[in-house]
């Protein structure tokens, strides 16, 4: 298994570095990329892996109260660490999206399609899903909250993310159909291959614009938490949900993955130390080129 993740690591690496490099040296707008990942190629890749995946309803809870457990005692635990650290409010916000947000989609799905699959990417797909909606509703509420950054506004951000929608119709609609139309999976599976080279390539183009050194310092303490605490968080909470086998490595891997540009958005939008989020990302990233292979092998 070892091997088969460093393969899967060394494309991410290189495709990624082509979008930093494509970002750094020309003047692309990649904004339309983005928006074409984000609202057509990642809903159709989201829904037609979840219609066809094998899951139970047991599965799919059980996944549920994993990714939302996983959040929730990170954003807690670096709350806890700011007061006993007697940080700012700023800065404990900065630990608390730096800690909790993951890099699942641009950096986790590519990885966990090519170790282990179709039936790994469904586990990750969802988790993809599930994250998301914890990282916009939790961590944007805690972030931004304010007299104009509410629950109220968090959910309103909610509600406009597209994997969530895509994921409850193709929930839904298994239920009603064993089957899609020929013509309609045919255009679902284009546009859902598209989603995973460019979420790599947009990858590269995040980290080039995110790059910052500043507070590298004061953010290793950050970057080593980040490395090494998900991991025990989520053998933990894999032990008390009794998951196993292949459901067990892709949530504990994806649960593990460095910190999110989501986390450096969050923070730039609510004014909450976005340089000390960019560099735990930046080096967190840079990290887990190791740390992931390592814990491959503990999996293993």
């Amino acid at each position: 298994m070892l091997s088969v993740l460093i393969a899967a690591v060394v494309p991410v690496f290189f495709i990624a570095t082509l979008g930093a490099v494509l970002a750094r040296l020309t003047r692309l707008d990649f904004r339309a990329l983005h928006v074409f990942a984000y609202w057509v190629a990642g809903p159709a890749l989201v829904f037609r892996t979840l219609f066809l995946a094998e899951f139970v309803a047991r599965d799919l809870w059980r996944i549920a109260v994993f990714v939302v457990g996983a959040y929730a005692a990170l954003l807690v635990l670096a709350i806890l660490a700011g007061r006993l650290a007697r940080w700012d409010r700023d800065k404990t916000r900065a630990a608390a999206l730096a800690l909790a947000s993951k890099n699942c989609a641009n950096y986790g799905l590519p990885i966990v399609a090519s170790a282990f699959g179709p039936e790994g990417l469904a586990i990750g797909t969802v988790f993809v899903s599930l994250h998301v909606i914890a990282h916009v509703v939790v961590g944007g509420t805690y972030a931004g909250w304010d007299s104009t950054h509410g629950l109220r506004s968090a959910i309103r951000r909610a509600a406009a993310i597209p994997y969530l929608y895509a994921t409850a119709l193709a929930l839904g609609l298994r239920a009603l159909v064993h089957a899609l139309p020929a013509p309609v999976d045919a255009t679902l599976q284009l546009l859902g291959q598209t989603w995973i080279p460019l979420l790599i390539l947009l990858l590269g183009v995040e980290l080039a614009a995110v790059a910052s050194f500043r507070g590298a310092s004061e953010a290793a303490p950050l970057v080593f938490a980040k490395l090494f605490i998900p991991p025990l968080v989520a053998f933990g909470l894999s032990a008390v949900l009794h998951l196993d086998g292949l459901t067990r490595t892709v949530l504990i891997l994806q649960a593990s993955m460095p910190t999110a540009v989501n986390g450096v958005v969050f923070a730039r939008q609510f004014a909450a130390r976005p340089d000390l989020v960019a560099a735990t990302l930046i080096f967190s990233t840079l990290g887990s080129f190791v740390t992931l292979p390592l814990l491959v092998s503990v999996l293993s």
